[in-house]
């Protein structure tokens, strides 16, 4: 599917959220300046934007320290093994 009917989809959705929310659809004048409703809901949209980069910061953090300790632990497992397999007794052959 291309994107373009999906973007329709998108904009119908939401149009339809507000029409149930409402109780009514967007009116077309009803007094209110537009260009100032949509720069204060981009205002919105950018402190969301930021509010997820910072949680994508802290998971990208969180990961980085899980990684560091699984690999601590992977190497420790690894370090063991090879001191165990050192313990062994040598086949005479």
């Amino acid at each position: 599917m291309k994107s373009s009917p999906k973007i329709i989809e998108l904009i119908q959705e939401r149009l339809n959220i507000g029409k149930t929310e409402y109780k009514k659809e967007l009116p077309i004048n009803d007094g209110r300046d537009w260009l100032e409703e949509a720069l204060l809901e981009l205002l919105d949209a950018i402190v969301y934007l930021a509010n997820k980069i910072l949680l994508i910061r802290e998971n990208k953090k969180f990961l980085r320290n899980v990684n560091s300790k699984l690999e601590y632990v992977l190497l420790q497992e690894l370090i063991d093994k090879v001191e165990k397999d050192a313990e062994l007794p040598q086949k005479k052959t």
